[in-house]
């Protein structure tokens, strides 16, 4: 029997829900003890002296430096030394960093599911030696874009790394990073699902050849930025490093995908507004250097805005929710799927309910949350960009062309919620991306 368990994302993933009720109330982003986020005053000198001084005059630890997103970087503290740190003249901001941390099955969910925050997987992991068209990459109509399979792009996966061994994926080792702190080079170690990572990035791109599963991309480039450690746990921090390597190497990376989340809640503490509001800087600045960035919804119920759903609620990102599919076709058997977040922030939807992709080990899984509907969209993104090229700005609100592109119009779903909007489906095989 696999043991079923909700890994609640302060950072990670994004919370899963128990009910709709609950949801308003339980599941909120934690604050990690003794670790900051340090944004630094514009000056001469670059992240790494200022760092190193904090180092040596407060006995600081310093995590990772950050020279793109945002200058600064994530620090722990010595007790008694936070003031001291947050008046030194170098210091625009001392901001505490806010983490995930799991808890036991809920009540409500059976034994014959896993779940993580914004993922539930089936354990069906299996390897085989026919490939498979998944639901999901049939319904957004991938497999039938046969002119373009996404060549010379780079999507960069900020998860639990990929597993870098797969057969059926092809990641680019030499630009993988892990930022994690597990000192994995970006390969995936988060057995504990299979791989949160490695699945985000079959969706995106497994291969097309004669064994498991087909991708929404097969020649897309794949790379490893590992934010979220083995357990799938992860900080602010960490993706403000991964979104700072990024960011760094946009001339090469042109799209990310973020299944992740923490939800703040409807009244937040300003601690974790500060620490979203630097979060948020940095993907402004990854975005601003032409990245497009692609995040899931999260899987609270909940509106992403009222909630402080994040990187969710950011207006930059391209967000997407989740569409309940069993036989890969857009049709009148769709629904919502019911764990959803929602929203005026949202821009898209896609299937999120029973995604088979790869799993580490070589094998594959059947996984379901908006972790695995963001993962489609990324991957249709970046068949935008192999087709009409890289747009100057990748902020979401200046992207109307891409997102009518790799969408279609659609009616509003059952079960889904009434927020004033109906997001596109996400579709792969329109004319303006063969």
């Amino acid at each position: 029997m696999i043991i079923r368990f909700v890994i609640l994302i302060s950072f990670v993933f994004g919370s899963y829900f128990f009910t709709q009720v609950k949801a308003q109330d339980e599941n909120l982003s934690q604050p990690i003890p003794g670790q900051y986020i340090v944004k630094f005053k514009d000056s001469n000198e670059d992240s790494s002296q200022k760092a190193d001084k904090l180092a040596t005059v407060y006995g600081a630890m310093v995590q990772n430096v950050y020279e793109h997103a945002i200058m600064g970087a994530s620090v722990n503290i010595p007790p008694g030394k936070e003031q001291d740190v947050a008046n030194d003249p170098d210091v625009e901001q001392l901001v505490q960093d806010f983490t995930v941390y799991a808890v036991g099955k809920p009540s409500d969910i059976d034994d014959n599911s896993m779940i993580d925050g914004n993922a539930m997987a089936t354990g069906n992991m299996s390897g085989g030696t026919v490939q498979v068209i998944p639901t999901g990459i049939n319904w957004v109509d991938a497999e039938l874009n046969t002119t373009n399979e996404g060549e010379g792009v780079t999507v960069a996966v900020l998860d639990t790394g990929i597993d870098f061994n797969h057969p059926d994926l092809m990641v680019n080792k030499l630009l993988s990073r892990d930022f994690s702190g597990d000192n994995t080079g970006g390969n995936d170690d988060n057995r504990s699902i299979g791989g949160h990572g490695t699945h985000c990035a079959g969706v995106i791109a497994a291969l097309d050849n004669t064994t498991g599963v087909l991708g929404v991309g097969s020649k897309i480039d794949l790379v490893s930025v590992k934010v979220l450690g083995a357990s799938g746990s992860g900080s602010f921090s960490g993706i403000i490093a991964g979104l700072d390597y990024v960011t760094a190497n946009a001339a090469t990376i042109a799209v990310t995908n973020s299944s992740f989340g923490a939800r703040g809640g409807t009244s937040p503490s300003q601690s974790f507004i500060d620490s979203s509001n630097l979060l948020h800087q940095a993907y402004q600045r990854a975005v601003n250097a032409g990245v497009i960035c692609v995040v899931a919804a999260g899987n609270d119920a909940v509106d992403v805005t009222s909630n402080n759903e994040v990187p969710a609620m950011y207006p930059e990102v391209v967000t997407v929710s989740a569409v309940d599919d069993r036989n890969g076709v857009q049709d009148s058997a769709d629904v919502w799927a019911y764990f959803s977040n929602f929203g005026p922030e949202v821009d898209i939807i896609a299937p999120g309910v029973n995604i088979l992709s790869t799993a580490i080990g070589g094998g594959t899984s059947s996984l379901s949350g908006t972790s695995f509907s963001s993962p489609h969209v990324a991957g249709t993104v970046a068949l935008y960009v192999a087709k009409n090229g890289r747009p100057a700005s990748g902020d979401a609100r200046l992207l109307s062309s891409l997102i009518s592109a790799i969408s279609k119009s659609r009616s509003p779903l059952p079960g889904e919620p009434s927020d004033g909007f109906t997001e596109p489906s996400c579709y792969a095989n329109g004319s303006g991306l063969q």
